[in-house]
C-alpha cells in the first residue's frame, strides 16, 4: 500500500488541534496534563482515527530508555508519527518524519495492541475519547 503522507500530515495536525481544544474535564484523567503522560492512549486513539480514515495500517510503538523514560508513537512504513513529543524538551508538537534518530534512544521497544484488543471498559473509554475528538474536528 502506498501511503499519502500529505493527507496523513493534514489529518494528524487536525487531530492534535482538536485535542488541544478539548475540554479536558470531559476526558479520562490521563489527558488532564496532555501531552504529559498521555502518549500511549493518544497514540492508540490517533492510530484508530487514521485507520478509520483508510490512511494506512499503523503500529503503535511503546519504548523505554535505559534510564526508564517511556514514550509511545505511531509507525507506518519508514515514518514516525508523534503528537505528544512536545512533552519533552525541544521537541515539536507534531512530529512526522523518516528521521527516527531521536527515537533510537528507546532501546526496549514493543508494539502495543490496537484498541480492539483491550478489555471492554478500556475500549469503550478510548472510543468515547475518539468520538469526542472527531466531534471537535467536524467543527473545523
Amino acid at each position: 500500500m502506498v501511503i499519502n503522507i500529505i493527507k496523513i500530515k493534514k489529518e494528524v495536525k487536525k487531530f492534535r488541534r482538536a485535542i488541544n481544544k478539548c475540554d479536558k474535564s470531559k476526558m479520562p484523567i490521563v489527558f488532564k496534563y496532555f501531552p504529559h503522560g498521555s502518549c500511549e492512549d493518544t497514540t492508540l486513539i490517533l492510530g484508530e482515527y487514521l485507520n478509520q480514515k483508510k490512511l494506512g495500517n499503523y503500529k503503535c510503538i511503546s519504548g523505554e530508555t535505559e534510564y526508564g523514560l517511556t514514550h509511545a508513537w505511531l509507525e507506518i512504513e519508514d515514518y514516525v508519527i508523534d503528537i505528544t513529543s512536545d512533552q519533552f524538551i525541544n521537541r515539536p508538537e507534531v512530529f512526522i518524519s523518516k528521521n527516527t534518530r531521536w527515537y533510537r534512544k528507546f532501546i526496549h521497544k514493543k508494539e502495543v495492541y490496537k484498541i480492539i484488543n483491550y478489555d471492554k471498559k478500556t475500549r469503550r473509554q478510548l472510543f468515547m475519547v475518539l468520538n469526542y475528538i472527531k466531534k471537535i474536528i467536524r467543527k473545523f
